[in-house]
């Protein structure tokens, strides 16, 4: 705890610093932090110093304001000044409005059941140089029909003649499987979906006062849950760094379960830069968690990870975001979105989105699940003849809300 006094007496000043550090020693001219320790590259640090330390980037804690730190995160500031800059939008303890962007926390039972109806355009082109003659595709594009949203009509488009066949896979998604042995150079996947989303925020509210991590699974659940608790074969070492930084979590939270997975949500969007195209689909999540930065999927496979280090069972969950609720990373509006859906023993799967720091809610559309981004990639295929040479790939994607006097003629416009 930091308190500076209210007279303006001395200076206080705060720090956070966030890896990968810019240098490995900082000064002021009387101590100096060493930060050389290869346990310390992976380090976030929460530093408050009468005289700021070089380099550093160090904001004065105004006359009379308290700040309370614990392992690296500000947890509360009592002046909203210092709060919007260092603390990373910990509002301060008069405010009565969440984040910009994120849901309430606990359970209110004042909040209002929500619904709206999305509309999902997804259009998906291959091109290739030279004629594709045979071909087989899996297509999951329809979204879900489950608790808390209902599929209303959903269309699927194929621009060159197939064989087509709906299935359900082991992970209940609902899939199309595509025979094509006609030559093609432009290949057009276009689905349309018309979905109503309720809101569901009340899962936060245990049945009991106070669920703890560890949790406890019966023999049964562990295994019928064993392929979303094991997390991915990486090196002891990394892991076992994943462990540490996932246990972090859990120590600053009084290993409260709902608490410990918020604060992994709210750290993700809030410490790692969303940067396209600086991941590929090799990235593991101790790549992420070393260079602190990815794209939707990387941050969804380390939530997951973390999660499952946790003994908490995690799934991978594809599919669409509204971003008119002004969220920053707005890129996903044109293509699919990624986040994590944990199992709650309470209520069953509910999504968390660390790339916006939220609640999957109003904005979410749900399409496919599994242990992982290829048990639930929107298209995939296999080329067995043709196709040689340059393949271009070109996705768009559209979300938008439907007022509710419109939905019937939404309806009858996807309908034909």
């Amino acid at each position: 705890v930091a308190y500076r006094d209210a007279t303006g007496f001395a200076s206080l000043h705060l720090c956070r610093r966030q890896p990968p550090h810019e240098g490995a020693r900082m000064s002021n001219g009387v101590l100096e932090l060493n930060l050389d320790h290869a346990l310390d590259a992976n380090r976030t640090l929460a530093l408050v110093a009468s005289t700021p330390l070089e380099p550093g980037e160090w904001h004065a804690i105004p006359p009379g304001d308290m700040v309370v730190l614990r392992r690296g995160a500000v947890v509360f500031t009592s002046g909203p000044d210092l709060g919007q800059t260092i603390a990373a939008r910990v509002p301060p303890a008069t405010a009565a409005s969440t984040p910009r962007g994120r849901g309430p926390r606990v359970f209110d039972p004042t909040i209002v059941a929500e619904s709206r109806v999305l509309r999902v355009s997804h259009d998906t082109v291959y091109r290739y140089e030279q004629p594709v003659t045979h071909s087989t595709h899996v297509l999951r594009l329809k979204p879900s029909h489950a608790p808390g949203q209902d599929l209303l009509a959903f269309g699927l488009d194929v621009s060159v003649n197939s064989q087509a066949r709906d299935f359900e896979d082991v992970f209940g998604n609902q899939s199309h499987r595509l025979t094509i042995t006609e030559p093609y150079t432009e290949l057009r996947f276009s689905a349309r979906s018309l979905v109503r989303i309720d809101s569901d925020m009340g899962f936060l509210s245990s049945p009991v006062d106070r669920l703890s991590l560890p949790l406890m699974w019966m023999p049964w659940q562990r295994q019928m849950m064993l392929p979303y608790l094991l997390p991915p074969e990486l090196p002891e070492s990394q892991l076992m760094e994943l462990v540490e930084y996932a246990q972090g979590f859990a120590a600053r939270q009084d290993n409260d379960l709902i608490e410990t997975l918020v604060d992994i949500n709210e750290s993700l969007y809030r410490d790692f830069q969303y940067l396209s195209g600086s991941t590929t689909l090799m990235t593991t999540p101790f790549d992420v968690y070393v260079e602190r930065k990815g794209v939707c999927q990387d941050f969804a496979n380390l939530f997951i990870c973390l999660a499952r280090l946790l003994s908490v069972p995690a799934r991978y969950r594809v599919g669409y975001i509204h971003t008119g609720a002004q969220y920053d990373n707005k890129v996903q509006s044109e293509a699919s979105h990624a986040w994590v859906e944990i199992y709650l023993p309470w209520v069953g799967w509910k999504g968390f989105d660390p790339t916006n720091g939220c609640l999957a809610g109003l904005d979410h559309v749900r399409v496919a699940s599994g242990r992982n981004y290829r048990d639930a990639t929107p298209t995939s295929g296999t080329l067995y003849q043709g196709g040689a040479g340059t393949e271009t790939l070109a996705v768009d994607v559209k979300v938008e809300v439907v007022p509710e006097d419109e939905v019937a003629e939404a309806l009858r416009a996807l309908r034909g």
